[in-house]
């Protein structure tokens, strides 16, 4: 009957390391969620951008100011992904989150720095 109450407690103590293993290093980071506010971040580029605006720009500087944009524009989605992979989870837009989920993080000053904003 030893033997068997010994398998019995070495099998349940394998199979609890295994779970409490397999939660923290497979489960527990997927249910973190990364959360940004993109309209922020835009909305400050905007400001920056029609700060440096004025009705007597010549068309070299509507250029230089249009091609900054664009370059905010095209670095954007790199910035957004390089912020997810640093996280490791899942990053949604902000409004699109209703409530605080208890594994949530907000990542839109990661992507400000990223942004240089």
């Amino acid at each position: 009957m030893k033997p068997l109450a010994l398998n019995a407690l070495l099998a349940a103590i394998v199979c609890i390391a295994s779970l409490a293993a397999y939660d923290w290093i497979i489960a527990r980071p997927y249910r973190t969620v990364g959360v940004v506010d993109s309209v922020a971040v835009f909305r400050l580029e905007e400001e920056r951008l029609a700060s440096q605006m004025a009705r007597d720009m010549s068309a070299e500087q509507r250029d230089r100011l249009a091609s900054q944009a664009r370059a905010f524009a095209r670095e954007f989605p790199r910035a957004l992904e390089q912020v997810a992979i640093d996280c490791g989870c899942l990053v949604v837009e902000r409004s699109a989150v209703i409530g605080t989920p208890p594994h949530m993080v907000d990542l839109t000053p990661e992507l400000k720095r990223r942004m240089q904003l």
